[in-house]
C-alpha cells in the first residue's frame, strides 16, 4: 500500500512540472504556453525552437494554401524561411536560408516542366548577387548583378523609355546636351550625343541639332592631352583613323602633322580634289612680266638637273609637295612654255618670209639669165 501511494505521488508530481506550463482556455479552446489567458488558438510566450521546419498555413475552402516554415534546412546546417502559396496551378515559392556567412533568397514557381526558378538575392564571401533567370527553363542566369566579380545583362537593355527596346543597348534622351558619357579617373571623358547638341557645344565646329562623338577634359579646360582612335583591333600594322588634342586627323599612322589637318599614310581615290588658292600664275601673260630668256633655262637645267621654281626629287622626297602650289607652278610652266612657242612660232613665220622672199629672188635671177 506505502508503495502504491508513493507512485501515485511520483506521477501526480511529473504530471505538473511536465504541463504547469500549458493553459487550456475551456470557453475559446485556445491553447498558451507560459501564459493562463490564451488569445489565439496558440499563444507561446517565450522562444520558440524547430528542430526542421515548423509550418504555419491557411486553407480557404481548399482552393488556396499560403504555408510559412520556420526552421532549418533538410541538413539542420542553416537557418531558413520558406513562405509558399498553392492553388489549383501548382505551387509559388520564396524561401530565404542563410549560413554562417551568407544569405540567399530566392523566389520560385511551378511551369510545364516543373519548379524553376525566377530570382536570387544574395551573397557571400565570393560576392553579392542579384540573379534573374530564364523564363523558359528556370536555370540560365539572363541578368546578373554582383558587388566583386561584374555584371551582365543577357538581352537588350532600355535606358530613358519604358517600351521595349530596339537594339541590345537603347537609350533615349530628351534633352538637349544628353547622351552617354564614359569617364576615366575623373579626368578625361568621351560623350557620345545623338543630335541633341547645341551650337558651339564643346567646340566651335559644332551646329545646332549636330549628332557626334567627344571626347577632352573632365574640367572642361582645353588641357587635353590625348587622342581619339577609331580603328580595328589587330595585332601589328597601323590601320585606322586618329585624332590628336588639337583636332588633326591621321590615317593609317599614330602620326600627326602640326602642320596639316590631315596625314594619310597610304593612297587616296577620288572622283574630284578641289584645292582652294589665292594665287594663280595668269600674271604670266601681262606685258610686264619678264620670260627667263631660253639660254638661261638651258643654263639651269644643265647645272640643277630640274626646272627653275620646281622643287628638286630631293625636296619632294624629304618634304612631299604642296597639290595646290604644285599645280600652280607646273601651270606657270605651261604658260612660260607657251610664251616661249609663240616667240618661236614668229621667228619661224619669219624665216619663213624670208626663205619664200628667197625663192622668189633665186626664180627672178634665174628667168633674167635666161633671157639674156
Amino acid at each position: 500500500m506505502y508503495k502504491q501511494l508513493l507512485l501515485s505521488f511520483a506521477a501526480i508530481t511529473l504530471y505538473h512540472a511536465l504541463f504547469a506550463q500549458i493553459t487550456t482556455d475551456p470557453g475559446t479552446g485556445n491553447i498558451g504556453i507560459k501564459t493562463t489567458t490564451p488569445e489565439v488558438p496558440l499563444h507561446v510566450i517565450g522562444e520558440s525552437r524547430f528542430n526542421g521546419s515548423g509550418w504555419f498555413s491557411r486553407s480557404n475552402n481548399g482552393t488556396l494554401t499560403t504555408a510559412l516554415a520556420l526552421g532549418q534546412n533538410y541538413n539542420y546546417d542553416y537557418p531558413s524561411v520558406t513562405i509558399k502559396t498553392s492553388d489549383d496551378g501548382g505551387w509559388n515559392y520564396a524561401y530565404w536560408n542563410s549560413s554562417r556567412y551568407g544569405h540567399l533568397l530566392t523566389f520560385q514557381r511551378e511551369s510545364a516542366v516543373g519548379r524553376i526558378n525566377i530570382a536570387r538575392i544574395g551573397g557571400g564571401d565570393d560576392g553579392h548577387n542579384i540573379l534573374l533567370y530564364s523564363a523558359s527553363d528556370g536555370q540560365t542566369v539572363k541578368t546578373q548583378f554582383n558587388s566583386d566579380i561584374g555584371s551582365f545583362i543577357g538581352e537588350s537593355l532600355a535606358i530613358g523609355m519604358t517600351s521595349s527596346p530596339s537594339s541590345k543597348l537603347h537609350i533615349q534622351t530628351y534633352a538637349d546636351y544628353d547622351g552617354m558619357q564614359i569617364t576615366h579617373k575623373g579626368t578625361g571623358i568621351i560623350r557620345f550625343q545623338a543630335n541633341s547638341l547645341r551650337a558651339l557645344a564643346w567646340n566651335d565646329i559644332t551646329r545646332e541639332g549636330d549628332a557626334g562623338i567627344i571626347f577632352g577634359d573632365q574640367s572642361g579646360q582645353n588641357n587635353v592631352n590625348y587622342g581619339f582612335v577609331l580603328a580595328p583591333w589587330r595585332d601589328g600594322g597601323s590601320s585606322g583613323l586618329r585624332i590628336d588634342q588639337s583636332g588633326s586627323v591621321s590615317i593609317a599612322t599614330n602620326i600627326t602633322d602640326p602642320n596639316s589637318k590631315l596625314l594619310v599614310n597610304g593612297r587616296i581615290r577620288a572622283r574630284k580634289v578641289r584645292v582652294d588658292t589665292d594665287t594663280w600664275p595668269d600674271y604670266v601673260f601681262n606685258q610686264d612680266y619678264q620670260l627667263p630668256p631660253i639660254t638661261e633655262v638651258a643654263a639651269f637645267i644643265q647645272k640643277h638637273k630640274h626646272l627653275p621654281g620646281v622643287p628638286s626629287a630631293s625636296e619632294v622626297k624629304q618634304s612631299g609637295i604642296d597639290l595646290g602650289d604644285n599645280q600652280e607652278v607646273l601651270l606657270k610652266k605651261i604658260e612660260e612654255l607657251t610664251l616661249y612657242i609663240i616667240d618661236q612660232q614668229k621667228q619661224i613665220d619669219e624665216l619663213k618670209k624670208k626663205n619664200d622672199r628667197i625663192e622668189t629672188l633665186a626664180k627672178e635671177l634665174k628667168e633674167l639669165k635666161k633671157n639674156r
